[in-house]
């Protein structure tokens, strides 16, 4: 991404700053914050901790990751994680965002799920999940599905014109949905 303090060398780059995604993920401490700046990201991001994940423009399409192979975002550990105003886009074999985290309260917020080659989003063995202002259009499947999660709230948003349903979820807990 662009320089994240402005004109003039980065901020501790390579220690508080990055030029990509994953180095912030893996650099931050669990329940740390990764600031993301504008641009685009051609990278497949793995979340192994809780962490909050944050585009600092709070547009979506203002920070684009789109992954060569693989989810733009795979949560594989942690107990709390929260991505927020992103896109994730164009995966060629997968979700834009997939998490399979037996007991984790994941929160997804103003994201952009689009193009992606199966679903937008992929949620199977949360604990909570919420899905807020999610526009996951033109995935190959569904834009979100979800599989043996816990409470699911989804609220606002725009799941439409999917490959195949634009929310499918099997065996929740409990499910609110409001526009």
């Amino acid at each position: 991404g662009a320089d994240p303090d402005g004109a003039g060398p980065a901020d501790c780059f390579g220690v508080r700053s990055f030029a990509v995604i994953q180095d912030g993920v893996t650099a931050v401490i669990a329940g740390g914050f990764v600031d993301v700046a504008a641009g685009s990201y051609p990278e497949s991001v793995t979340v192994p901790k809780d962490v909050t994940i944050d585009g600092n423009t709070g547009t979506a399409t203002d920070i684009v990751v789109t992954p060569v192979s693989g989810p733009a975002f795979n949560i594989t550990g942690g107990t709390t994680v929260l991505i927020r105003d992103l896109s994730a886009t164009n995966s060629p074999d997968s979700a834009g965002i997939n998490s399979t985290v037996a007991g984790i309260d994941l929160d997804l917020i103003n994201i952009a799920a689009t193009g992606n080659s199966t679903h937008g989003v992929t949620v199977t063995g949360s604990n909570s999940l919420d899905l807020t202002d999610i526009v996951a259009t033109g995935n190959g499947l569904d834009g979100f599905f979800g599989s043996n999660t816990g409470v699911t709230t989804i609220t606002g948003g725009s799941y439409q014109t999917n490959g195949d349903d634009g929310i499918d979820i099997n065996d929740a807990a409990a499910v609110s949905i409001t526009s």
